[in-house]
């Protein structure tokens, strides 16, 4: 039987459980689609967001009118940054919009949430990113020069299961300092 303490220590993150609840739904067709095709699927990013307003009535009915306003600011500020770095080219857009829905789910909780799940994220990306250029300058010097496709074009990396394991290694720790209290 799960004791009265630990439902209180729980409850301040349970829009973030929420919210989380629609990433965990499309996380798995994320991961396959991006590694696959190097794209995010709008239709899994939208049904991620879905858990927003969610989250938000859930905070809302918890008084936590503070938590649903940072996490909507959230959600404005890092789509329009985000977005800008993908019209000129630093990140997909499909990465940008689910950067976006993840941090807002983060920022129910705190910043410091939002800040270390991108930090994960990006040092994971930087490590996939490394991997894979050791891996195509090796095939580039088996095959004198030429990429695995023979073009000579520039490998790129599935980002989105970067920003997942970010995201999910951020939750779980948020939710197991919360069942410590």
């Amino acid at each position: 039987m799960v004791s009265e303490a630990f439902i209180v220590c729980l409850a301040p993150f349970v829009p973030l459980v929420v919210m989380a609840s629609a990433v965990l739904v499309v996380s798995p067709v994320l991961i396959v689609v991006d590694l696959r095709e190097r794209r995010l699927p709008n239709r899994a990013v939208a049904l991620a967001a879905a858990g927003l307003p969610l989250g938000w009535l859930t905070a809302l009915v918890r008084d936590d009118l503070g938590g649903a306003l940072t996490s909507m600011a959230t959600l404005g500020a890092a789509g329009l940054l985000l977005g800008g770095a993908a019209w000129v080219g630093l990140v997909g857009m499909g990465d940008a919009k689910l950067a976006s829905v993840l941090a807002a789910s983060l920022a129910t909780v705190s910043s410091s949430a939002v800040v270390a799940a991108a930090v994960l994220a990006t040092a994971a990306g930087g490590l996939v990113a490394t991997g894979t250029l050791v891996v195509e300058a090796v095939r580039a010097r088996r095959s004198h020069g030429k990429a695995r496709d023979g073009r000579g074009e520039k490998p790129s990396i599935a980002f989105g299961p970067c920003l997942l394991a970010g995201y999910w290694i951020t939750v779980a720790g948020v939710l197991s300092r919360g069942a410590s209290c």
